[in-house]
């Protein structure tokens, strides 16, 4: 893959104008679930949402929440590393490649 950790892929998402960070305070329920449900619902270019400002959480002990980072075609591509412009014929196409190419055979 083309990241080593979740914070390398947020980073990546940020950059390309694909991650959509919310400060505001928001309850877990249903505000989360809220979040999640309707950014399921924008499309192809649905950017991922991080969330850093949890209710019942404090700033010595936050809670931080990314949704939909997988959700759309073009995060999909970034997370393969591609453009993100990329044909989902193709992104399916590279991703098979990859899946072919695995070291270890499925079980």
């Amino acid at each position: 893959m083309a990241f080593d950790d979740l914070r390398q892929f947020l980073a990546a998402l940020d950059d390309s104008g694909q991650l959509l960070r919310i400060s505001e305070q928001v309850a877990a329920e249903p505000d989360l679930g809220a979040a999640a449900a309707a950014a399921a619902r924008l499309g192809d270019t649905a950017p991922a949402l991080y969330f850093d400002n949890i209710a019942g959480f404090s700033p010595a002990t936050p809670a931080r929440v990314a949704l939909n980072v997988h959700g759309s075609w073009r995060n999909h591509a970034l997370a393969l590393g591609l453009d993100p412009a990329t044909s989902v014929r193709d992104q399916v196409a590279e991703f098979a490649r990859r899946c072919a190419q695995f070291p270890v055979k499925p079980v």
